[in-house]
């Protein structure tokens, strides 16, 4: 008889161990949120802003996967769409909420989730400052 692996076990001792999603509901959030967010991205790319922004609305209501440094590039995408769109002051918002989320996961020193962004600094170089 077979036995599951172990959150991480491996089969062979010079293999990498693999992370394992740490529960079902986190990885489908995960896929609906990377789902959504690359359409949203490939529309925003062909100038289909306002399908952009259905598809990122649904992408936000899963960032709790993610952490503080994808949801800071998530945010500065969604003020980038409406930017595209002349919402001013909406894209403002998000870009604050970005800025904010940036600030705030750069101070402090715990991570709970691994970022899928490694270079955290040209985040916002040239975007905001």
């Amino acid at each position: 008889m077979l036995s599951k692996k172990t959150k991480k076990q491996n089969d062979h001792p010079n293999e990498p161990f693999q992370e394992q999603p740490s529960s079902e509901k986190d990885s489908e959030q995960t896929l609906m949120y990377l789902y959504h967010y690359m359409e949203g991205t490939l529309l925003n790319h062909s100038k289909n802003y306002y399908k952009a922004l259905k598809h990122y609305t649904a992408a936000e209501k899963q960032l709790g996967v993610l952490c503080d440094i994808d949801q800071a590039n998530f945010y500065l995408r969604q003020a980038n769409t409406f930017h595209h769109l002349g919402e001013s002051i909406t894209a403002l918002n998000y870009a604050i909420k970005a800025y904010d989320t940036y600030k705030k996961s750069h101070a402090s020193t715990k991570k709970n989730r691994p970022c899928a962004s490694a270079d955290r600094e040209h985040l916002f170089k040239n975007w905001l400052l």
